[in-house]
């Protein structure tokens, strides 16, 4: 008995801590945030997705509304396909903050934004579980060959530096 209510205390303590751990109530998960005030941040994309950049919109000018939520009025920006481990994130540069995606990298004026994984491609549950396993296992068995590969590569390569650098000497 004292055990299995051990194990449900887990279970409720890891809910509560996912839950909590995301503290914006749109989008999917979070991936990179930035805040004005803020070093940007850089992330790397844990997987391929349809990630989504916010952006939080200044109250409107006059006197304060009545009800003004900034949870409640923030704006899709941009929409981009990435692959796993592609480059996602905010930079400055040259005093210019920019959103980085893949690639591409968009301008951006002073403002509060977020990237998070659309809703409809972020993995759950189990299909998460599924394909980060997939993915590391991939991972693990592809290295021998990247082992191999430069173990092959290297004395080949070196022979070939040293028979281009006695053709140069002649």
């Amino acid at each position: 008995m004292r055990r299995t209510a051990t194990i449900h205390l887990l279970v409720a303590a890891l809910l509560a801590a996912g839950c909590a751990g995301d503290k914006h109530r749109h989008g999917g998960q979070l991936v990179a945030e930035y805040q004005p005030g803020h070093e940007p941040a850089e992330a790397r994309a844990p997987y391929k997705a349809t990630y989504v950049l916010y952006h939080w919109p200044s109250s409107p000018p006059g006197p304060p509304p009545s009800r003004w939520v900034s949870e409640e009025h923030v704006e899709t920006l941009y929409v981009r396909g990435l692959d796993r481990h592609d480059p996602v994130g905010f930079e400055k540069a040259d005093g210019q903050l920019r959103a980085i995606a893949g690639e591409e990298k968009i301008a951006l004026e002073v403002g509060r934004y977020c990237w998070h994984i659309s809703p409809e491609t972020e993995y759950r549950g189990f299909e998460r579980l599924a394909h980060e396993t997939q993915e590391n296992i991939a991972s693990i068995l592809g290295l021998p060959f990247g082992v191999v590969g430069v173990v092959v590569f290297a004395p080949v390569m070196l022979a070939f530096l040293c028979v281009a650098g006695v053709m140069i000497l002649l």
